[in-house]
């Protein structure tokens, strides 16, 4: 039986002599790229060596009664070299116990958020804040960093002693359980 099984498997491989068909695979090329769309607002080019020379020589005076309008309030620009007083001091510290209202609406989203912020703020010699940082956020909660950013920038502070002053506020945000 077993001779009969080999010899037919043999007489089928022999008698078989057709080769099995080629399997043709068509390979279409994609279509060639659209050329390039011309755009009518292109940035220009960047300026020559000679473009940026011509720029940095100082400007001659001009007759024009035109008025230098300062940005930020008046005395930001600079080194500041104040001091901040014992009713700065307070009132930077009213505004970052005030900043806590910031923390507690985080708190309703993500009830486990804790860490530690430090705000910079520059207070102009009339009070005015120039400028608003945060730096060694702990806390990594965008919406109340920058939250806590436009209070102190709302704010009006006591003049500072000496001109200008740069501070650091630093902030603790734990949850009260």
């Amino acid at each position: 039986m077993l001779l009969l099984a080999g010899g037919l498997v043999a007489y089928k491989l022999i008698s078989s002599g057709t080769e099995p068909e080629p399997i043709v695979e068509k390979v279409v090329a994609p279509p060639a790229a659209a050329p390039a769309p011309i755009l009518d607002n292109a940035p220009p080019p960047p300026p020559t060596e000679e473009e940026v020379a011509e720029e940095e020589k100082p400007a001659e005076p001009t007759t024009s009664k035109t008025a230098k309008i300062p940005s930020g309030p008046p005395g930001c620009s600079g080194q500041c070299t104040g001091s901040a007083g014992g009713d700065l001091k307070s009132a930077l510290a009213a505004r970052a116990a005030g900043a806590r209202s910031c923390y507690n609406t985080a708190l309703r989203r993500n009830s486990t958020l804790e860490g530690k912020m430090t705000v910079g703020v520059r207070v102009s010699p009339a009070g005015s804040v120039c400028s608003v940082s945060i730096s060694n956020n702990t806390l990594g909660d965008a919406a109340v960093a920058a939250c806590v950013s436009a209070q102190f920038r709302a704010s009006k502070f006591p003049p500072p002693e000496g001109g200008c002053v740069d501070t650091a506020v630093p902030l603790n945000f734990t949850s009260q359980k």
